[in-house]
């Protein structure tokens, strides 16, 4: 009979955050150099720009994976919680 509430709860998954893959931040790119001193050239000023907007995709990208991983957790934590109370 003491087994009984013991055997349940073992059916029951408490989530880990550490079970969901965290997405890398991305490096923000280094302004250049030339920057500081205002020399820099139309090409250098490009490069910068196309790094720029990279880095930006990159960080939409990062906030999208970020929100999928904590639904995820947050769908299983509630899974858990339910689970937990059907079984007591």
């Amino acid at each position: 009979m003491l087994l009984a509430p013991l055997s349940a709860q073992a059916s029951c998954y408490k989530p880990s955050m550490s079970s969901y893959s965290e997405p890398s931040l991305p490096s923000r790119p280094f302004k250049p150099y030339c920057a500081a001193i205002k020399t820099c050239l139309p090409w250098e000023v490009d490069k910068y720009q196309r790094e720029m907007e990279n880095y930006v995709e990159e960080l939409k990208r990062y906030v999208q994976q970020a929100h999928k991983a904590a639904h995820a957790y947050a769908e299983d934590a509630v899974k858990y919680a339910k689970c937990e109370l059907n079984e007591e």
